[in-house]
């Protein structure tokens, strides 16, 4: 009865074949486990993808009273790197933000950590990623005050990677198309329709918080430089202010449509499912960009996948501004403004901004309700719990 992981299938992506990230990490995972060298994230990562769904972590066992169908459900590991557990966690995050984002438009803001600062990221994640998100949020929220004289609604989002799993740092902001002016008690808007603030400005006081709050750690010790390089060399090696990147989109839609957008930043690990073209017993083949795919062996997918693996208990997602926590000003622009109407489906907007068609796919896919609203396939009559099988208090050191 208490088979493989349900929808674990990882072989030829033939016709009808459902191929999972899931399923490729597994074929490997044992040997990365004995031979590669991981961090503790890692090999919990690794644990937890192995036992996902699976009888190791306990389950239930359901039947239809009417033609007897039996369907086995099996808990999830709950990792927020894992492919298989995000979907949930992503509606009730954006259920949150509803409450707090302010009906007006938002623009979308990128910063990009310059490459030469990345192998730092990869010996000190923790405090070189929280580097960069406090060094985007202090420059949206001046920048605010400086040239608008209001206070933004910034969040937010870091990420690790690109379309082919590279490692590749930078953070996505959405940013709030005016701001709370205190002064004198009112939403003051952006100047110009389009246009948040010059990108020229915007880079250099990037790169000067960047390098100000890397010269801390440094002088701190939190960050240990190797013996045969100097931080005014690091500094040197650095691109010039123009060069550095902030790509800055133009407002769409209103705080529904941001969130819908949103959402697919915010819970998103990697790679979807959706993306896998091909799965053979050596390589898999999935989509980058443009139309194009990349080909790795298992073992190479695997290890660029748990390069972008976080610190534990890392918060990639940050607020500031008005949207910081305990803001004193957020219900007085939100009062400010005028009430938006019922909001329309939030991918049929105009503005809202088009994802690849396969991760558009991903987030329209329907998801697996709890076993309490299942159905029978076949006759449609609500399934019965039948077994029930808990959870184990941790998470089984060699899983099936």
């Amino acid at each position: 009865m208490f088979g493989s992981a349900p929808g674990d299938t990882s072989g030829s992506g033939g016709r009808g074949k459902i191929l999972r990230v899931v399923g490729v990490i597994r074929r490997v995972a044992g040997a990365l486990l004995r031979h590669a060298p991981l961090g503790p994230e890692q090999r919990r990562l690794l644990l937890s993808v192995r036992a996902c769904r699976t009888p190791a972590l306990g389950g239930e066992v359901l039947f239809c009273p009417h033609c007897g169908q039996v369907k086995e459900v099996f808990h999830s590991c709950r990792n927020r790197h894992c492919p298989n557990c995000q979907a949930q966690t992503q509606d009730v995050w954006i259920a949150k933000r509803a409450e707090a984002m302010l009906p007006v438009p938002h623009f979308h803001v990128v910063f990009t950590l310059p490459s030469q600062l990345r192998a730092l990221c990869r010996v000190y994640p923790r405090p070189m990623y929280d580097l960069l998100l406090r060094s985007c949020g202090d420059v949206l929220v001046e920048l605010g005050e400086d040239v608008l004289k209001a206070q933004l609604g910034v969040t937010i989002v870091l990420h690790t990677w690109t379309r082919d799993l590279s490692y590749h740092v930078h953070a996505h902001c959405i940013v709030s198309a005016g701001g709370w002016d205190r002064a004198a008690q009112l939403f003051r808007p952006v100047r110009r329709k389009g246009y948040l603030f010059p990108a020229a400005r915007m880079k250099a006081m990037f790169r000067t918080r960047l390098l100000r709050g890397l010269r801390g750690l440094v002088q701190q010790g939190v960050v240990t430089l190797p013996a045969d390089i100097t931080f005014p060399a690091i500094e040197a090696s650095l691109p010039d202010t123009k060069r550095w990147v902030v790509h800055i989109e133009p407002p769409f839609g209103m705080f529904q449509h941001v969130l819908a957008y949103l959402g697919r930043y915010t819970h998103r690990v990697g790679i979807s499912n959706s993306r896998l073209h091909d799965v053979t017993d050596d390589e898999v083949t999935f989509a980058t960009r443009d139309g194009k795919t990349c080909t790795l062996s298992h073992d190479q997918f695997t290890r660029r996948f748990l390069q972008h693996v976080l610190p534990d208990g890392f918060k990639k997602i940050r607020h500031y501004g008005l949207y910081a926590s305990g803001a004193t000003q957020h219900q007085a622009a939100l009062a400010a403004l005028p009430q938006p109407p019922p909001p329309s489906t939030p991918q049929d907007h105009p503005d809202t901004p088009r994802l690849d068609s396969s991760d558009t796919a991903s987030q329209t896919a329907p998801r697996e309700p709890i076993w309490r609203e299942r159905r029978c396939p076949n006759c449609g009559v609500p399934l019965v719990l039948f077994i029930q099988m808990p959870r184990p208090p941790r998470l089984p050191w060699r899983p099936p």
